[in-house]
């Protein structure tokens, strides 16, 4: 009786840490940036809203164009973690919406994955003065070379 107990708890506590370990390796989702659905999107082309009804449903814009307030951009990043991996950008999606004289909604366009281009960082390293591979003592006689050559620079 007591074997049959010891082998039901170590059963148990098998079955319980395998669900723990598959559990803690599944994907954590997060949204980062306005979040807004397809029937959202959906709803605000159905409709000419304002400037304050944008406000009111969306938000604050994440970015304004540089010259002119008649274009809004709302961007929302989808950001996949896993335990011990590093983040994955999962989506990003951006949402223009471009308004008339009027402040009223001109149109909408979607941007989603398909329209990013991947850029490749340039791994060169750009030297700054206080960078330099010459030392201390050598970067003084120099400057002493240099005086004695042209004194009156």
């Amino acid at each position: 009786m007591f074997k049959k107990i010891i082998k039901y708890n170590t059963l148990f506590f098998l079955f319980s840490f395998f669900f723990l370990l598959l559990n803690s390796c599944a994907p954590r989702y997060s949204y980062h940036g306005n979040y807004f659905s397809n029937k959202e999107i959906n709803f605000l082309k159905k409709t000419r809203l304002s400037k304050a009804e944008i406000l009111q449903v969306l938000g604050n814009p994440s970015t304004k164009t540089t010259f002119s307030d008649s274009v809004w951009y709302y961007i929302t990043q989808v950001r996949k973690e896993r335990a011990y991996f590093s983040v994955d950008n999962s989506s990003t999606t951006v949402l223009k919406i471009a308004f008339n004289k009027n402040n009223i909604v001109k149109s909408y366009k979607v941007y989603s994955d398909e329209f990013s281009i991947d850029i490749k960082i340039n791994p060169a390293k750009t030297t700054t003065v206080f960078e330099k591979d010459e030392s201390f003592i050598k970067e003084f006689f120099s400057s002493f070379r240099r005086r004695l050559l042209r004194p009156l620079n």
